[in-house]
C-alpha cells in the first residue's frame, strides 16, 4: 500500500495518507524498523519516518518516529517512510522459468525467521507482496518480504505458533498456485515442497533445526 518514489540520494520515499491507515502505518514503521538490523535482509532498511502536514514539518529529530506520540485526529496529514531502495520487482511477474524451487525456498526460509526470530506474523504473505531481484543473466539473486500493514508482532513466550506461520505459508501457496501461467510440474513440485514443511511440523523440530533444514534445502 501507499506510492512509493525514488530519492535523489538513493533511497526509495513511500508516502502513505492517515488517518484512514493509522494502524497500517505504526504496522509498517515498527515491522520495518525490528527487520532493518536483520543479517538476513528479509524487508527494506528503514532509515527515517515522518508525518507532514499541508507543508512539510518533521516531528522528529530522531531515526525512527514513535507514531504513538504523534498520532492524534490528523485529517490532512501524510506519513513518509524512508527506506532502502530494492532494484527488484513483485514475484506475480517473476518469467516462469525463474521460479524454482530455491526461490520458493529462499522464501520460506525468511518466512521462518520472520516468525522465530523477530516474531512477526505478516498476514497478508502474497505474491505481490513479495519482492525478486536478478543476476544480470535474469536469474533469481534474493527475495524480500514487504507492505506490513497487516503485521501482528508477539513477544509472548511460546511465540510463534504454528499456527500463524502455516498460515502465511499458505497464503503464499495459494498465491503461487492460482498463478494462471504456473506450469503444471510447478504445482506439483509446490505440493511437494509444502509436504516437506508439513513433515518439519509434524516432528515438532526446535526453531534452530526448523531453521537449518529450510536453510540446507534451498
Amino acid at each position: 500500500f501507499g506510492i512509493v518514489s525514488l530519492l535523489m540520494n538513493g533511497h526509495a520515499l513511500k508516502r502513505l495518507t492517515m488517518p484512514d491507515s493509522q494502524v497500517s502505518i505504526e504496522n509498517e514503521i515498527a515491522c520495518l524498523a525490528r527487520l532493518s538490523s536483520s543479517p538476513t535482509h528479509i524487508a527494506p532498511r528503514l532509515y527515517s519516518a515522518w508525518i507532514c502536514p499541508k507543508k512539510t514539518e518533521r516531528v522528529s529529530g530522531s531515526q525512527f518516529v514513535d507514531l504513538s506520540l504523534v498520532f492524534k485526529a490528523m485529517t490532512d496529514y501524510d506519513c513518509y517512510i524512508e527506506m532502502e531502495y530494492l532494484d527488484a520487482k513483485e514475484l506475480r511477474y517473476i518469467p516462469e522459468r525463474e521460479l524454482t524451487a530455491r526461490v520458493v525456498k529462499t522464501l520460506i526460509y525468511k518466512t521462518l525467521v520472520l516468525h522465530y526470530d523477530y516474531g512477526i506474523y505478516h498476514n497478508d504473505l502474497h505474491m505481490g507482496n513479495v519482492l525478486y531481484q536478478t543476476h544480470p543473466n535474469g536469474t533469481v539473486s534474493d527475495v524480500f518480504i514487504v507492505d506490513y500493514g497487516f503485521a501482528a508482532e508477539k513477544e509472548d513466550a511460546g511465540w510463534p505458533d504454528l499456527v500463524s506461520i502455516r498460515a502465511d505459508l499458505m497464503t503464499l501457496r495459494k498465491s503461487i498456485l492460482d498463478n494462471p501461467f504456473l506450469m503444471e510440474e510447478w504445482r506439483d513440485a509446490l505440493t511437494d515442497i509444502e509436504d516437506e514443511i508439513q513433515g518439519w511440523f509434524d516432528k515438532d523440530l526446535p526453531r534452530r533445526d526448523l531453521l537449518l533444514l529450510a536453510y540446507c534445502n534451498k
